[in-house]
């Protein structure tokens, strides 16, 4: 009797704990959507510096008085540079992190590098990354620049490409625009599918983090000897047609 109540107890306290935890992960997603939404107004050469600080210090960013940094084989000079970051819960232990377990509680992050030259918002970087149960990141960025760090002879304002990642193994995809990028282009841009935060089913391609960009990867993907990209792209195809008829 005894065994079965402390069981009974452990079993309550670990659907307590799980529903604590769910609720604080949601809270988080629906801050992160905020984010992602305040970003999407900002616009390069317009938005002030001032208006830049406000943005950081509603999401608790810091900023970083910057050091060079190489773009196109050239140092740029130091800006001031913002950093801001949602996340959901993790525990620090001797230098590891543990994340939550559980039906739709995984790891994930939203951050936002924002940097201001001559009292205006010079350029910035928004930055989705989810982990699966497996561990392999699924990680989406839109970089916004003056103009295309990286592009075909016909791209000027948008695009999508898929970055070479060193690390921990990584689905990335890049999407970069400009300020002559078009309303069509920003909304694929920012296109996010940010149920991949929380929902039960895991996003299992970073296609299903980027829905709207990802078909314009194209002929830009990478390739690899034994072909895993292909199986991934049908694997994409049949996700994103699912996805399409519900």
């Amino acid at each position: 009797m005894h065994t079965a109540r402390v069981l009974a107890l452990l079993c309550i306290a670990a659907v307590v704990v799980y529903i604590v935890e769910s609720g604080l992960v949601r809270f988080k997603s629906a801050r992160a959507a905020r984010l992602v939404d305040s970003v999407r107004t900002l616009k390069i050469g317009v938005t002030t510096s001032d208006q830049v600080r406000q943005l950081s210090e509603r999401f608790g960013g810091t900023l970083d008085a910057g050091g060079p940094v190489i773009r196109k084989s050239l140092p740029v000079p130091a800006s001031p540079t913002y950093f801001l970051m949602v996340a959901s819960p993790r525990i620090s232990l001797r230098d590891r992190y543990l994340s939550p377990l559980g039906p739709g509680v995984r790891w994930w992050a939203v951050t936002v590098n924002m940097s201001v030259e001559d009292g205006h918002l010079s350029e910035y970087f928004l930055d989705v990354v989810v982990q699966r149960s497996d561990g392999v990141e699924l990680d989406t960025r839109v970089s916004a620049t003056e103009e295309l760090l990286i592009g075909s002879p016909e791209a000027s304002s948008y695009f999508v490409h898929e970055p070479h990642v060193t690390g921990p193994p990584t689905e990335a995809l890049d999407v970069n625009i400009t300020p002559q990028a078009s309303p069509e282009e920003r909304d694929k841009a920012f296109g996010f599918n940010l149920g991949c935060l929380t929902s039960l089913r895991q996003c299992r391609h970073v296609c299903q983090l980027s829905p709207s960009a990802w078909p314009d990867l194209r002929k830009h993907r990478q390739s690899y000897e034994d072909g895993p990209e292909r199986v991934v792209s049908a694997e994409c195809e049949n996700a994103l047609a699912g996805a399409g008829k519900r």
